[in-house]
This record gives C-alpha cells, structure tokens and sequence, in this order.
C-alpha cells in the first residue's frame, strides 16, 4: 500500500531498561488515556498543524530560519488533558509501595495462619477426641438430669396426692371412731332396759319434778353468773339447786336440738363437769330415739363418808328427752340398783377393788317457749 509522505506510522518508545509488569501496565493504561479514540482525528489534526501558516520566525543553530505556529484550542485542551492525566498516573504510582507493603503484610499474616492451621491440625488428633468425649459426657448428663427432672415431678406429684388422701383417711377414721364411740358400748348387758322401763322411771322422774316449781317461787335468788340466775335451797334432806337463762333471737326448739346433741355426746357431756371430778362418760345401751343409757365414773372422795382405796363411783344415767305443750325437757336419772344389770368389759374382778355404788341423781333441761 503507498503511503502519502506527509503522514508517518504512529509509533511507541520501547523503555530500554526492564520494568515489573505492573509499572508497565499502568504506563500502558495511561497512554490508552490520552489516545484519542478516533485515529482520523489524530490525522486530520496532523494535516491541520502541517498546512497552518507560519506566523514567527526562528533561527537554527545553522541560522536558517524556522517557522513556529501557534497552538490551537484543541491542541492545548489535549496538551491540558494529558498533564492531568500524567498528575493522575503519578499520584497512583506513588501509592504502590504502600499497597506493596501492606500485601506483604497481609502476605504474612495468612502464611501465619496456614501454619497455625497445619499445626493444630497435627496436634489436634487426641484434643479433638477428648472435645467430642466431654460433649457426649455433657449430652449425657443434660439427658440424665432431665430424666431425673421429670421423675421427680412425677414422685412429687404422687407425694401430694398420697398426703392428701392419708389427710382424708385419718380423717374419716377419726370421724369413725368418734361415732363408734359414740354409739358402742363398753358393757356387756344382762339385763337391758326396755322402752316399758324409760317410762315407768320417767314417771318417777316426773313426780319429783313437777313438785319442785311450786318450790322454785320460794326460792331466794343466789347469785347470777354468765347471764343464768342461781337459786338454792335446802329442803330437810333435798336440796334444790334452780338456775335459768333467757335467750333471745333463737327458738326453743333449736336449743333444745343442740343441748340433746350435747347430752348424747360423751365426750362433750364430760366437759359439763369440772376437771376435780374426773368424769368418764360412757355409752351402755341406746334404747330408742328418746331414751339413752350412760356410765358416769368420777371421783368419789367428797360423796363418800368412808374413803377407799380407789376413790371412785359410777352412775346409771338415764337420759331422756320429753315434749311438752310449752317446751321440752331432758332428764338425766340416776337408777336404782337392779334396774339393770350390765358387765363392765373394761373393768378386771381380780384387780379391781372398786365398791360399786348407784346413786340416784335427779338432773333434768326445761326449755320453755316464751309466749311473748
């Protein structure tokens, strides 16, 4: 191909000196910067600077004149814009050491940590087997300690439960035995009584009460203690003992229901006598709803004219309730030897030397409807 004179080949300077790949690719890099992207324009600025017109002359060194053309606009945004990318390439050739120094660092430290890496991994073989042995001890003892939770919960759960139904089995056999108690006899009856008996001794019973509230208007009034008036008197080898008590706001009929409950209860008629007496009470045979008949034991030293050697007596009380058309009544009557004829099971002949006494007391509860 014939070229036109007036337009050389491009051509770049080879450094003589050898240089690192990088420098050369970062000279590279900033000639590709400052090349113009069009090469008809790099020709076509070359044909405008060959045919410009001389406007100064200069002298060579041989004293020939040469012709020097002033730069165009173009030409000195182009000069501009390859200083400034000269300025550009040389800030970033000053910042290549510092990175070179900070690969080398870098470099370092990872060649550290590849032989730490190589190191526990040679002594690492007997650690890691103990690690794994302590984790599967510590599963181990986690599923261990859980299993242990749950029965425990559960042997705690059956301790309640078993607490409370011990709680309710005491109580129904405390509820039991007090109603056995109260309801069983500790004798062995001969000759019991019968309900033709309870109304022949209530009879008797009777006429001794009826003619004991003419004597209570007679009576002078003693003393009153807790809301009952006492009135006393001593009538040749009787002697009257009268005490009354007036309850508002309940009804005779439910005193009288709670002071029979009382009476038919051992253990709460026993708290009707004062601690010096030592009162046993016990059952002896239950004749019918109205009619009871009780043992009262109790000390016997101030009843007695001759003290024996076990201080003691017991009376067959007969407890039996009546209505009347203006209130009810309990009586309590002591009975006449031979009225009945019972064995003590709880009393021993051979050991006990107690003289057997009956005594006939005469106790009766009036509880009166006050018709105002």
């Amino acid at each position: 191909m014939h070229q036109s004179p007036e337009f050389k080949p491009l051509s770049m300077p080879v450094p003589s000196a050898p240089a690192s790949d990088d420098t050369l690719l970062s000279d590279i890099l900033a000639f590709v910067d400052t090349f113009p992207a069009d090469s008809e324009q790099l020709l076509n600025e070359n044909n405008d600077t060959s045919n410009a017109k001389p406007g100064i002359e200069l002298l060579d060194d041989d004293g020939n004149s040469a012709a020097v053309t002033p730069q165009s606009k173009e030409e000195r945004k182009r000069e501009a814009n390859r200083l400034k990318d000269r300025n550009k390439y040389l800030r970033k050739k000053e910042r290549i050491p510092k990175l070179q120094a900070e690969v080398q660092q870098l470099t370092k430290i990872l060649e550290d940590y590849e032989r730490g890496q190589a190191l526990q991994k040679q002594q690492g073989g007997t650690s890691l087997a103990l690690q794994n042995e302590k984790e599967q001890q510590l599963i181990n003892l986690s599923q261990e300690k859980n299993e242990l939770l749950v029965e425990n919960a559960q042997l705690r759960k059956q301790f309640h439960r078993a607490t409370a139904l011990a709680t309710n089995l005491q109580q129904m056999l405390n509820n039991e035995h007090k109603l056995y108690l109260a309801n069983s006899s500790y004798f062995l009856v001969l000759k019991p009584l019968t309900p033709l008996d309870c109304r022949r001794e209530l009879r008797r019973s009777l006429d001794v009460i009826m003619p004991s509230y003419g004597v209570v208007k007679s009576m002078n009034r003693a003393r009153e203690i807790c809301g009952w008036n006492e009135k006393r008197l001593t009538e040749r080898s009787d002697f009257h003992n009268w005490k009354s008590k007036l309850i508002r706001g309940k009804s005779a009929r439910f005193v009288f229901n709670q002071t029979w409950e009382v009476f038919l209860d051992p253990f709460r008629t026993e708290k009707l006598f004062a601690p010096i007496m030592n009162v046993r009470c016990r059952l002896v045979q239950r004749v019918d709803d109205d009619n009871v008949l009780f043992c009262y034991d109790h000390a016997a030293s101030r009843v007695l004219s001759e003290k024996t050697d076990i201080p003691s007596a017991s009376t067959m009380a007969l407890v039996t309730r009546v209505f009347t058309g203006t209130g009810h009544l309990i009586i309590t009557r002591g009975l006449r030897r031979g009225s009945v004829e019972v064995q003590d099971l709880l009393r021993s002949g051979a050991t006990d030397r107690r003289r057997e006494i009956w005594l006939e007391t005469l106790t009766w509860y009036v509880s009166l409807i006050d018709s105002a």
